[in-house]
């Protein structure tokens, strides 16, 4: 296995408080990880270091076999990595395929003149976006509301467009941070599909969420958190039997 992202030694406070202490694990390419754990365990903290939302105070996180945590969001975007927040990003003044072409514009090629005069390069470039957006809609379930405004549209599929955002970015890694948060079982079920093709289009996951039928059915391997310290970590027959696990967070279910 080939590792496309290293956590080493991470560590982060708030003050007084510890976020996340010598945290350490590897994420697999084309590999489902997740993230579980109590509320304050560090999971948002987490994907906020490594997408560079905010800095960490010791540790490493590599990419791609580069040393990425003093890079800026935007440079690790460029990179090949892309997230969704627990609470929704969309734009609802905007409809829903110009939502998810703002996807690609981090690495659109031409610039603020070549939009403002029209120009032949930035019209090819924008119908390469389009199709491009057009057809992860499609492969999404999504396509038929594309020009639909946000605010016309479910919450499920709002949900859908900020995932869609995220790989017309070209993500190497997306990081899902509760993807499942606000939907029914049938709508979970839904989306447990769709997880399983955008990692079988080759981009590897790391998800945080708490729907644990939903990470004991997708996960490669599993990652726990508690306090900000990894107590356990393993494939997710290895986590159902952890008893540390089971006492402080699965309970009595697994």
């Amino acid at each position: 296995m080939t590792s496309i992202l290293t956590i080493n030694d991470v560590s982060k406070r708030f003050g007084g408080l510890k976020a996340l202490t010598n945290l350490s694990f590897e994420v697999y390419e084309n590999q489902v990880t997740a993230v579980i754990g109590p509320n304050g365990a560090g999971k948002t903290t987490l994907f906020n270091l490594i997408s560079g939302l905010i800095p960490i105070d010791s540790g490493k996180i590599i990419f791609n076999r580069r040393r990425i945590d003093h890079l800026k969001s935007y440079e690790r975007t460029k990179l090949g990595i892309a997230r969704t927040f627990q609470t929704l990003g969309v734009f609802s003044n905007m409809t829903v395929i110009e939502n998810v072409m703002l996807g690609e514009d981090i690495h659109a090629e031409t610039g603020i003149i070549s939009t403002i005069f029209n120009t032949k390069k930035h019209r090819k470039e924008e119908k390469y976006i389009r199709e491009k957006a057009v057809y992860w809609l499609n492969r999404m379930g999504i396509e038929d509301v594309k020009d639909k405004n946000i605010s016309e549209i479910a919450f499920e599929k709002q949900r859908l467009v900020e995932i869609t955002r995220a790989i017309v970015s070209n993500p190497k890694l997306l990081l899902l941070d509760e993807p499942a948060a606000g939907l029914n079982i049938t709508e979970t079920r839904s989306l447990i599909s769709k997880i399983k093709d955008i990692n079988d289009s080759g981009i590897t996951i790391l998800i945080v969420e708490h729907d644990m039928d939903m990470i004991m059915e997708i996960s490669d391997r599993i990652v726990v958190l508690n306090f900000g310290e990894k107590i356990a970590e393993g494939k997710p027959e290895e986590i159902q039997k952890n008893d540390k696990v089971i006492s402080i967070y699965l309970g009595t279910t697994y």
